[in-house]
């Protein structure tokens, strides 16, 4: 199961720059075990979000590339439009809506990426 561009069109990102997609794989959130068949982003996914002028995209699982995808594509787009990618979020409890993420990486030389601290702040009205 991915998520697309299709899927992405239904919803009004409108000129938010920050994108984090909840999908079934925060049910998945307390297994022990590896989910081979988790859902992901799409490569026509990423293209949509990088077109939008989105610099961030957090998924709820692993990784938002297929399981052994060969192809790499998602990650490719994403970070060849210099899109920053974080993985691993615990969505399950936020509805959807805007927010402030702030995401704290380690610190850590010679690595392509890092543990986090990640946090939602929800805005309330009338918050720019």
């Amino acid at each position: 199961m991915s998520v697309g561009a299709d899927e992405l069109a239904r919803h009004d990102i409108g000129s938010h720059t920050r994108v984090l997609i909840r999908t079934r794989n925060s049910a998945f959130a307390d297994n022990a075990e590896f989910v081979r068949d988790y859902t992901f982003l799409a490569p026509d996914g990423a293209e949509y979000l990088a077109d939008r002028g989105v610099v961030l995209v957090g998924i709820d699982y692993l990784s938002i590339e297929q399981f052994r995808s060969g192809h790499h594509r998602t990650h490719r787009i994403l970070l060849g439009r210099e899109i920053v990618i974080v993985e691993g979020l615990a969505l399950a409890g936020p509805p959807a809506g805007v927010y402030d993420f702030c995401c704290l990486p380690l610190r850590l030389e010679g690595l392509d990426g890092a543990p986090a601290r990640a946090i939602l702040i929800e805005q309330k009205q009338g918050d720019t």
